[in-house]
């Protein structure tokens, strides 16, 4: 396994999970315990129509604003009790959670696309918990007292059903739908400056309950998340749902909860967000003469789906540090043509705050004189593939037998500005804020709808932080994720997160260099058997199907020869919580896809229920645009480099492109890196562990499809 590290960390659909370990490997194991038997409801179906122009709103209660009623009578939320339960007590006849949020309204002229209640669980707990979820009908709910109840305030007919029975662990964040009622309740009085939630548990089991934070003067208190779009803006539909019934006098969502955050050792922050990206045009074309690299010109348009030519997809390039010339991030609609391409690559980076620096360091000195001018830096951006080109030219300069070309859809970039940098001083205690904020760039290359990812290991990574204390890193490496010839399986329901999938070699693969990291899937052993659900359990409710989920962890470091470390504790993970293939070694390319599971029917009657298949339409191939499984729901964990011994040592080192064998000269297929020149130790300078910041995305928008 090799390299020791502090942390990593993990999110599902704002769903992270961190966990304070000595190995990654292991660390990732138990990081992913929670993921796939859990059910996310149709939170994800609303934002299929255009997500990423949808704005967010984020509500926290104050004192006195989360109460629960039961026969023992009302228990309110204060400094000195800071938790309380959702589901039932001793008697659920008279078992209620309410949850007041107060502060902040969206305009009135707001159409509400999906809302949702985050808790993060006080204590570890495995039992079955039932709850119906209304919005109080009021539009100025009271504090709750002696005299006003839980039970008896007006309620929506719409409401939520929260169903689940899995376990939930300490610190770790928990997400239920409340779409409808909110949606109610907004639609009757035009505002969310006041609104009180009913969770009532009268139908549910004594005892079935769960403890979570429920005051502000702990960080991880309850929070209620609102996607809306202001009038004039399309509004996402969502799909039919075989688990959403609605009429012109009620509805209701049944939905199990989602995961994010923690295990009680640590505790991620989480954020869920989609952004406007308003594409600025194209960089300029390549001159005459130009050299281009392997990478140009791969992609082919479908004429099913995608009605930009090849040609508009060649006007996004950059010149790389090479000279040569690179595709880069573009939108997935060309702006000038309206046209689309049917892929996304994430974020914009020209709208990050590192976007110059970004384009500082990956410019190419044309006229080599040292400096990089305005006309060099104006060509300059992030060029997809960089480093598999370089591998070519390293391989060839030392007698290596390997080649890696990664395609095109599968690169994705995503940024954060002003992220603040915490540390946990010990297992289950608060997290204390440092002062330092970080802007985070990252480019990684992950594709979820080929053969590719079974067995090759390595993936281009392109990173880069600036701090306000300083600290400035920018490197490019081909990541190790885990081995070569092999992946984890990633099948939470029966909580195998350790067994490795064999997939073999070929012939330009069989010496790739392992690495701490991996790649966590899910194969047909464990969709058959566990995606494929009757219609109830054993104890007669509703039953779910899994959703589909990959996650690659990947600890970033670079090295001197000798194995002296000059940079490490990038401890990276990458998700993405709707893959398009599964693997199925009875297939053509062993590869299958979870869009075909919608359709599926064992003999027994067994099939996939809810969530990513609710309402899906007959006949959704896996390449449609109306697929759920497109590769856009996507997280990324952002964490400086936590330890750096360069104090006196260069700004710019040369690495092999595995961020190894670091020297101050250049040769063929090294690497430029920047870090800088001084001696880091977060751990020990703030007396605690870095926690790093999770940021989950949906990146759907017109046209886009698999593969993507």
């Amino acid at each position: 396994m090799g390299n020791m590290i502090s942390d990593l960390i993990h999110d599902k659909n704002k769903r992270a999970l961190l966990v304070l370990i000595v190995l990654i490997l292991p660390l990732a194991v138990l990081a992913f315990a929670l993921i796939s038997q859990t059910q996310l409801g149709d939170v994800d179906a609303a934002l299929a129509g255009d997500p990423s122009v949808a704005t967010k709103v984020i509500k926290s209660p104050g004192y006195a604003d989360v109460a629960n009623e039961d026969s023992n009578g009302l228990k309110i939320s204060t400094d000195n009790f800071f938790r309380s339960w959702v589901g039932t007590g001793q008697t659920p006849s008279k078992s209620y959670l309410g949850i007041r949020f107060v502060g902040e309204s969206i305009p009135a002229n707001a159409t509400i696309v999906s809302a949702r209640v985050e808790l993060t669980s006080y204590q570890d707990a495995w039992i079955r918990v039932y709850s119906e979820i209304f919005a109080e009908k009021n539009a100025n709910p009271e504090s709750y007292s002696s005299t006003a109840k839980i039970s008896a305030r007006p309620r929506t007919t719409s409401k939520s059903i929260l169903s689940n029975d899995v376990k939930w662990s300490a610190g770790q964040t928990y997400i239920v739908d409340v779409t409808n009622p909110i949606k109610e309740v907004f639609d009757a009085y035009k505002s969310t400056a006041k609104i009180g939630l009913i969770f009532d548990g009268t139908k549910g089991s004594p005892w079935g309950r769960k403890n979570f934070y429920s005051n502000v003067a702990h960080s991880a208190g309850p929070r209620l998340v609102i996607t809306y779009k202001l009038a004039g803006d399309p509004v996402p539909v969502p799909p039919p749902s075989s688990t959403t019934t609605s009429s012109s006098s009620s509805s209701t969502t049944t939905t199990t909860v989602s995961t994010t955050s923690s295990s009680s050792s640590s505790t991620a922050t989480s954020t869920t967000t989609t952004t406007t990206q308003t594409p600025p045009p194209p960089p300029p074309p390549p001159a005459a003469g130009a050299r281009f690299s392997k990478a140009y010109d791969l992609w082919n348009p479908d004429p099913r789906w995608d009605t930009c030519s090849k040609e508009v997809h060649n006007k996004y390039v950059v010149t790389g540090p090479d000279g040569k010339i690179y595709p880069t991030w573009h939108p997935p609609v060309d702006p000038a043509t309206g046209c689309t391409f049917g892929h996304e690559h994430g974020r914009d980076p020209k709208l990050a705050d590192i976007w110059p620096k970004i384009q500082e360091f990956y410019a190419y000195d044309a006229n080599g004189n040292g400096t990089i001018e305005a006309s060099e830096k104006a060509t300059a951006g992030v060029p997809f593939a960089y480093v598999n080109e370089q591998l070519d030219e390293y391989a060839a300069a030392n007698g290596l037998q390997y080649t890696r070309h990664e395609d095109h859809v599968g690169h994705k970039v995503d940024w954060e500005n002003d992220l603040r940098f915490t540390v946990d001083p010990a297992p289950g205690t608060q997290k204390i804020e440092t002062g330092v904020n970080c802007d985070y760039f990252v480019k990684v290359h992950q594709g979820v709808h080929s053969k590719d990812a079974f067995n090759n290991n390595l993936h281009e990574v392109l990173y880069a932080a600036s701090c306000n204390d300083g600290q400035e890193i920018r490197l490019s490496t081909m990541q190790k994720f885990g081995k070569v010839g092999q992946f984890t399986r990633l099948c939470d329901p029966i909580g195998d997160r350790k067994t490795v999938i064999n997939t073999g070699f070929d012939n330009t693969n069989a010496a790739y260099p392992s690495g701490t990291g991996d790649r966590q899937m899910q194969d047909r052993d464990c969709t058959y058997n566990y995606f494929l659900v009757p219609a109830k359990d054993a104890q007669g409710n509703p039953k779910y199907s899994p959703n589909s989920y990959e996650a690659w962890p990947t600890d970033i470091a670079l090295t001197k020869p000798g194995g002296q470390v000059l940079l490490s504790g990038i401890n990276l993970l990458f998700d993405v919580l709707d893959p398009i293939r599964y693997f199925d070694p009875a297939r053509q390319n062993r590869v299958a896809y979870f869009a075909e599971l919608c359709y599926e029917v064992k003999p027994n009657g067994d099939r996939y229920r809810g969530g990513q298949c609710s309402g899906i339409p007959s006949g959704v191939q896996w390449d449609d645009p109306r697929s759920r499984f497109r590769g856009v729901h996507r997280g990324v964990y952002f964490k400086p480099g936590t330890i750096i011994n360069n104090q006196g040592g260069s700004l710019y080192w040369f690495t092999d492109p595995f961020g190894g064998n670091a020297t101050t000269s250049t040769a063929a297929g090294k690497i430029r890196q920047m870090v800088i020149q001084r001696n880091v130790d977060y751990a020990k300078q703030f007396n605690g562990n870095p926690v790093p910041e999770a940021i989950i995305r949906v990146h759907a928008s017109q046209g886009v499809h698999a593969p993507n």
